[in-house]
């Protein structure tokens, strides 16, 4: 269905057996007046079984509707306006099994924040926009990105106050 004329995906159950549908191309969509390719949750909720969505050069900024695709393995929303990591989290928090994500030619693709934790928030993720992930680049980020405890010698935590008046002179 790419480069097609369809302003919303609402008919797809026109199809017929949609809920058996695997994969959904349907990048690069002309709609009236440019705007956003309309997905709506009603539709893509009966998706059930779909692993591969291709929403390429759509103009979404909002990804909420892919939340009821649980089976998700390739998505390519590359091209289209996502601005933050907001906007595709619910996408990474109700399909955990994505194993390639494109994100290139978004706002958000150019922040390395966000891609860093696209990467941590997707533990079966192995592609992003194109490059092949290292085995232990995900384990690294959530270490680098762990909150820094402070380092006390034999590991017992210092009296700031008791130190500081100890070492003043006074009794």
């Amino acid at each position: 269905m790419d480069g097609n004329l369809f302003s919303s995906l609402e008919s797809l159950d026109s199809l017929g057996h949609a809920s058996s549908l695997i994969e959904l191309h349907a990048s690069n969509q002309e709609t009236m007046e440019n705007q956003p390719l309309h997905l709506t949750p009603e539709a893509l909720g009966r998706l059930s079984s779909l692993q591969v969505i291709r929403l390429a050069g759509n103009r979404l900024s909002d990804l909420a509707s892919l939340a009821g695709l649980p089976s998700l393995t390739k998505v390519d929303l590359s091209r289209n306006d996502l601005a933050g990591f907001q906007a595709i989290a619910p996408l990474l928090e109700h399909a955990p099994g994505i194993v390639e994500l494109d994100l290139a030619g978004n706002p958000l693709a150019a922040s390395r924040q966000t891609i860093e934790l696209t990467i941590m928030s997707a533990p079966s993720l192995r592609v992003i926009n194109g490059r092949e992930l290292l085995p232990t680049e995900q384990v690294f980020l959530q270490h680098m990105h762990q909150p820094k405890r402070k380092q006390y010698p034999n590991n017992k935590p210092r009296n700031e106050d008791s130190l500081s008046l100890a070492n003043s002179g006074y009794p």
